[in-house]
């Protein structure tokens, strides 16, 4: 019903690079622990019912995760309850917080202090069964497949198998460019590929 004018995300702590829309501001120092996109309300630019803009980018060269978004429609911003000339980083983050539609995207994930071989194989679990959950992965036989991968990798692991591994993944990688045609979406067709290729 309304029209949008903001679109957030949280921030990572790996150096981020954010491209926007035209005629939409990125801004990443608003003290806030959030990303976020301004269209340029002026231009009339915001995104209209039954609209779609793509050019939301934020690129971090580490690995990718699911993470919330926020999207706020035009709104004259709260007011200020302590009658200072402007409202604090608190009281924007809040009303980002509870003044949004929001959901599940993908985007950048904060740098790794440690490698654990064990771990990455059970977040790949995880994303493969949070991608099916959000609609992601188009059937229980795409989602099984990939969880079948997983568990024989770490299967693999334990045996200390290191070239079988390398062999399932690649096996993964290429089912995953098989299926982003028909049966993942744009959204788990990147935390696979993305995440197993480096």
């Amino acid at each position: 019903m309304q029209s949008i004018s903001d679109v957030y995300l949280y921030k990572t702590s790996c150096d981020q690079i954010i491209t926007s829309p035209e005629k939409w501001l990125g801004d990443s120092g608003n003290n806030i622990p959030m990303i976020g996109w301004t269209a340029l309300i002026f231009c009339n630019h915001m995104i209209n019912s039954g609209q779609v803009k793509d050019g939301f980018v934020m690129k971090c060269s580490k690995y990718s995760k699911i993470v919330n978004y926020f999207v706020q429609g035009y709104r004259i911003l709260p007011d200020n309850p302590s009658n200072q000339s402007e409202i604090t980083a608190d009281e924007y983050l809040n009303d980002i917080l509870n003044n949004s539609y929001h959901g599940f995207t993908i985007g950048p994930a904060d740098t790794m202090d440690s490698f654990s071989p064990l771990g990455y194989l059970d977040t790949l679990l995880n994303f493969n069964q949070r991608s099916f959950g959000l609609g992601w992965i188009a059937n229980s036989l795409t989602e099984n497949k990939y969880a079948n991968y997983f568990n024989t990798a770490k299967t693999q692991f334990q045996q200390n198998n290191i070239a079988a591994i390398q062999n399932t993944l690649q096996t993964v990688l290429q089912e995953v460019n098989q299926d982003s045609s028909s049966n993942l979406t744009s959204e788990a067709y990147a935390l696979l590929r993305y995440n197993i290729a480096r």
